[in-house]
């Protein structure tokens, strides 16, 4: 049952099926669908692309069954905003990254690409026992840089280079087969300035700060 039908006149650039310049508004109680003659499911069901030219307002929650995809045509920069306008000390803004308890190699991350360059990921490692893991790579587990483990426990893929002061607690160091180096911070290793490591212990009865130094060149 139709409550209004119109024929279809044919397509053409100035040929309208409903067409008003009236500056009134337009209320529809029904759902809508534009884009196919089927049955809409929802009060706008759009079938196709949808082209906005101005600001898109979501009040409730958006649900996503394909890709968000942001393009950017000029020279500008493409930008997500998540932007929380309440005034309360409260407010807050976050974006969380969900994967189902029953999946058990799907990781949760984040990526950043440099299209035929260079990608990094950084992000929960499903199948690496939940760590948090940052690779130089656009998939987690490839060329780990950083890998945190539940527990707090952090690993180094590569160097660590330090520019201040570094200071660790307890068994910091058990082995480290490449040693540390301690360089001055002036124009070179004559400078007035000299390297310092310097070992504490915190006055703990029987306890003792000790520094092993240990000539590895062979002698000639």
């Amino acid at each position: 049952t139709a409550g209004l039908r119109l024929s279809s006149p044919a397509a053409g650039a100035n040929n309208y099926a409903i067409y008003s310049s009236a500056a009134a508004q337009s209320v529809h109680a029904g759902n809508v669908r534009i884009g196919s003659a089927v049955a809409p499911t929802v009060a706008l069901d759009i079938t196709g692309a949808a082209l906005i030219s101005s600001t898109l307002g979501v009040t409730g929650d958006t649900t996503l069954s394909g890709t968000l995809l942001a393009n950017e045509s000029s020279t500008g920069a493409t930008q997500i905003l998540l932007n929380n306008v309440n005034a309360g000390t409260g407010a807050a803004a976050g974006i969380n990254v969900l994967v189902p308890a029953t999946s058990t190699t799907g990781d949760a991350y984040f990526s950043a690409t440099v299209a035929a360059t260079k990608a990094w990921s950084w992000g929960l490692d499903n199948s690496d026992s939940d760590a948090w893991v940052l690779s130089e790579n656009a998939t987690l587990g490839t060329s780990n840089r950083l890998r945190v483990a539940v527990g707090g426990a952090v690993s180094l893929g590569g160097a660590l280079t330090v520019t201040g002061s570094l200071s660790a607690e307890g068994a910091a160091f058990t082995t480290i087969p490449d040693g540390i180096r301690v360089v001055d911070g002036g124009a070179s290793a004559t400078g007035a300035t000299n390297g310092l490591m310097a070992v504490f212990d915190h006055g703990t009865a029987g306890v003792e700060a000790i520094v092993q130094v240990q000539n590895v060149v062979a002698a000639e």
